[in-house]
């Protein structure tokens, strides 16, 4: 699965870089949890691995829809 970043560099100007790198391993230990499926709420992270589940037939339904809307 690919890895999800955040580029917060336009929030520098009102949030100091050491403030967002404190969060750091709370961020990590929430990944951990969603991954594992342990913590609260646990039993609604079926979304977690839905793009691995997701098959061929159903992509293209929903590009359908989004090119209708």
């Amino acid at each position: 699965m690919d890895k999800v970043t955040l580029d917060y560099s336009q929030a520098l100007p009102f949030v100091e870089q050491e403030e967002v790198q404190r969060f750091a391993p709370r961020v990590r230990d929430c990944h951990d949890m969603i991954h594992q499926g342990t913590g609260p709420g646990n039993a609604c992270l079926g979304w977690v691995d839905y793009p691995l589940q997701i098959d061929a037939a159903e992509v293209e339904a929903i590009k359908v829809a989004a090119q209708r809307i």
